[in-house]
């Protein structure tokens, strides 16, 4: 039995957002070129990683996930920072995106909040 309970983040790469919600298998780049999908364990995780790598994107989207629903193989490991991340092992199953958000940025340009 999977003891991962809530929800993690994963930032939707600019210019693959179109048709995200219906997609009954979600894929991204890094997992052909490193095995895993990319994730944030928190909302604060997710601000750091979308500051830090997507800063000059005017806006990114964000697929919130339920881990328990997440089907393939889910392992938290360094992810470059002293706090563990979230990487999933496979194509995310659809069932388990509970909803599809849009990250905003405050004046200066930053994002803030989910």
């Amino acid at each position: 039995m999977r003891t991962d309970k809530g929800t993690i983040y994963v930032i939707v790469p600019p210019g693959t957002e179109v048709g995200v919600e219906d997609r009954d298998v979600y894929t991204a780049p890094s997992l052909a070129t490193e095995g895993f999908l990319h994730a944030s364990g928190s909302v604060e995780q997710l601000l750091l990683v979308a500051n830090r790598k997507f800063a000059g994107e005017p806006r990114l989207m964000v697929l919130c996930v339920d881990a328990v629903r997440i089907g393939p193989k889910l392992q938290y490991e360094e992810g470059g920072e002293t706090e563990l991340f979230p990487h999933i092992y496979g194509p995310l199953n659809g069932d388990a995106i509970v909803e599809v958000r849009e990250m905003t940025k405050d004046p200066d340009g930053a994002f803030t909040t989910l």
